[in-house]
């Protein structure tokens, strides 16, 4: 599984999208979001509007309602299955902490297999 930002029409430019009811959302606002590391930007994010929000909200309120009454074998079952998605990735996923976060790769690969524990 290939990890990325969504890339806009612009191929230079990178914003992250929202995710509202299992779906990206690219919105016509952005904000900058600043390297540590690179001491620039180093990609945008879509900005939320109110109504985005409150979309976001209902969906994750229908999701943990959902996640409520999955039995325990079930949940079990997705988040090992989480866990061998980030493991497999953890350097492409840990690779985005170093620039936006400033942390040393070492470091963001061990918090990115923490997560996953």
């Amino acid at each position: 599984m290939a990890v990325s930002p969504a890339s806009t029409q612009n191929e230079s430019s990178i914003t992250v999208p929202l995710w509202i009811d299992r779906e990206e959302v690219l919105t016509s606002k952005t904000f900058d979001v600043f390297s540590l590391l690179l001491n620039e930007v180093c990609w945008n994010a879509a900005a939320e509007s109110r109504e985005n929000a409150i979309k976001g909200v209902e969906s994750f309120h229908e999701a943990f309602n959902i996640w409520l009454k999955t039995k325990p074998a079930v949940r079990s079952e997705v988040l090992l299955k989480t866990a061998a998605i980030l493991e497999a990735d953890a350097t492409a996923y840990a690779s985005f902490t170093p620039t936006e976060m400033g942390a040393e790769m070492l470091v963001a690969q061990f918090f990115v297999l923490l997560l996953e524990a």
